[in-house]
């Protein structure tokens, strides 16, 4: 069971069957291939519906799961010091988190080179110029909009184009 603020903004419980998660965790496999000394941050809640893939991927690919502390992950400087401290390759956020990551990451002067993926999930993705901006300091950085409701376990996903500037208004799912 896992829970999901639904359109009503107040959090629902959502009952996933096992061959439901073992679809999506096949089907993110294929989508999102890599294994060991790939580096996936555990940023979301534990119970949020977008923790089951963000937690159990890595752990079926053999990737490395990297846990920050809850006072890293209130507050967007610490999280990018920590994300550049720790390698971090992939991040699972929502789209509040990853505009402020990109604006402390730009005000820091931190390109945050090992960070290849950055999965936006639990809210629409807008993509604002901090954003494209903070995208453009590493070329080949992919965004991934992997939104899409909990009771179909979570996942709808478009890969955004690797230039920022060719980004589509409003981003697809």
């Amino acid at each position: 069971m896992i829970y999901t603020s639904g359109s009503t903004g107040r959090p629902k419980a959502v009952v996933m069957p096992h061959s439901g998660l073992a679809n999506l965790l096949t089907w993110h496999a294929v989508r999102f291939p890599g294994g060991r000394g790939v580096r996936t941050a555990q940023f979301t809640a534990i119970g949020f519906d977008f923790s089951v893939q963000e937690i159990l991927s890595p752990l079926v690919m053999g990737k490395t799961l990297v846990v920050p502390a809850d006072p890293v992950r209130r507050d967007a400087d610490r999280l990018a010091a920590w994300l550049e401290e720790y390698r971090v390759n992939e991040l699972f956020a929502p789209n509040l988190v990853v505009e402020a990551l990109a604006d402390a990451a730009l005000r820091a002067g931190r390109t945050l080179p090992d960070l290849t993926d950055v999965l936006q999930g639990g809210e629409a993705l807008t993509a604002g110029d901090r954003v494209r901006a903070f995208h453009r300091l590493l070329p080949g950085r992919r965004m991934h909009n992997v939104y899409g409701p909990a009771e179909t376990h979570a996942v709808t996903t478009h890969t955004l184009p690797v230039d920022p500037s060719s980004w589509p208004e409003p981003v697809p799912i």
